[in-house]
């Protein structure tokens, strides 16, 4: 069989098999293309992009300008308890200040809800308690990240834990968080607010109303590395 065919199946096989596990927000970047189109979840939201050049294996956000795609504010993206936000990510440079990855979170504001970053030497994820509006973080402890590499990163929200796994291997977790806040504020993915996000490509972002197992993500993880080897 042609290898283009064989590629096919696997790409069918993979997004039904993400599908079926619902999240409510599923852009693959690297199959769409153009100024705006619809995430391919159930919930069809429409995103925007600015700058971000489209690739076969995802979108590049350039360090030294404001590159993003945009999700407007919809209630299925108002997750107030668990949460799972997942993303392939490459890094063409890592400065010492923070790469947004995805966030729903004002900084000129008290209207945050949720944000997954990273520095040169770890991963965040973030989220703001309802109850007292205190910022809760959970740090990662893995070292340096490295550029030209292929990341799974994921922010689990679960009770009133939260875990952070790259490459499908817990590294924290803390807690207590409650309830989370909801914001009004649109969904944005390699940028943050008015400042340059990332310098480096996303290739794919799922966000969940639930708390992913460890092997569910595992599974995540095996049913997608593939495109990022």
């Amino acid at each position: 069989m042609p290898t283009k065919d064989r590629t096919t199946s696997i790409e069918i096989a993979t997004e039904n098999y993400i599908l079926s596990t619902n999240p409510v927000l599923y852009i693959p970047l690297y199959e769409l293309d153009g100024g705006s189109f619809m995430s391919k979840d159930a919930y069809g939201h429409l995103a925007t992009v600015t700058g971000a050049t489209w690739g076969s294996q995802g979108r590049t956000f350039v360090d030294a300008s404001l590159d993003k795609v945009v999700v407007p504010d919809t209630a299925s993206l108002d997750i107030t308890g668990d949460l799972t936000l997942e993303v392939w990510v490459k890094f063409s440079s890592l400065p010492a200040g923070n790469r947004f990855l995805i966030n729903k979170w004002e900084s000129n504001s008290s209207d945050k809800a949720y944000m997954l970053l990273t520095t040169s030497s770890q991963i965040s994820f973030l989220i703001r308690n309802a109850a007292n509006d205190a910022e809760v973080e959970a740090d990662s402890v893995v070292g340096a990240l490295v550029i030209d590499t292929w990341y799974h990163i994921v922010g689990v929200h679960s009770g009133n834990t939260m875990y952070i796994y790259k490459n499908a291997v817990q590294d924290v977790n803390t807690g207590t968080i409650g309830t989370g806040r909801v914001s009004a504020n649109e969904l944005r993915l390699g940028n943050y607010v008015t400042t340059s996000g990332l310098g480096g490509l996303i290739g794919e972002v799922r966000i969940y109303n639930r708390a992913l197992s460890a092997v569910e993500l595992l599974h995540n993880h095996l049913a997608t590395r593939w495109r990022y080897q």
